[in-house]
């Protein structure tokens, strides 16, 4: 079924080079208007933020065929019951490790990459919030993707990665890596609040 296939690979591919646009344009925009020392102190933030999205990652990685399979057979009680363990799970990780670095992320910095990185301290608490957000949120797009509903996770992300542009055009001049950071948490927590809400209308 090779046109049902590239129909619905399309979207994903799309959705994929999104994702990275978006996740890098903070880095690029802060090129462009700062300097590398910014670029730098941003990059370490957003290392350790990436942490707290861990857990989500890996129960996607293992409801993906489960969600496929159970929507297929018009098993939505089952599906509905995977879908809330797995959110508890991944916040039961998530939360932690986001409590650790808002909280103590000022003194693993300089243990780990040294005391000219302290100020990527305000950075990371603000990308903490986002990916907080992002993992208590879910697998919304995993969801989305397996129940052939691609095409949101696409419109989604689009609208997102514009948002993300906009706003750090309008806030790194004024803010540096803090106006990075806020733009990028402010993308991330729009783009989940439309999939959840496109993903309950189904």
């Amino acid at each position: 079924e090779t046109r049902r296939w590239i129909k619905s690979m399309l979207p994903l591919l799309f959705t994929g080079i999104m994702q990275v646009f978006n996740n890098e344009a903070s880095v690029v925009f802060l090129g462009i208007m700062q300097n590398t020392e910014s670029v730098g102190l941003f990059r370490v933030a957003q290392r350790g933020a990436d942490l707290i999205p861990f857990g989500l990652l890996s129960v996607n990685m293992a409801i993906a065929p489960t969600v496929a399979e159970l929507y297929s057979k018009g098993e939505k009680d089952r599906l509905q019951n995977i879908v809330s363990k797995s959110v508890l799970l991944i916040t039961a990780f998530a939360l932690p490790v986001a409590l650790v670095l808002i909280l103590f992320g000022n003194r693993f910095i300089p243990l780990v990459f040294g005391q000219e990185y302290s100020l990527a301290y305000v950075p990371l608490v603000i990308l903490c919030f986002g990916q907080l957000f992002n993992a208590c949120a879910g697998s919304v797009g995993v969801i989305l993707n397996m129940i052939g509903l691609e095409r949101y996770v696409t419109r989604g992300i689009t609208i997102a990665a514009t948002m993300n542009v906009f706003l750090n055009f309008f806030l790194i001049p004024n803010w540096g890596t803090t106006g990075a950071a806020t733009a990028t948490t402010l993308s991330l927590i729009c783009w989940n609040i439309m999939l959840a809400f496109w993903l309950y209308k189904q």
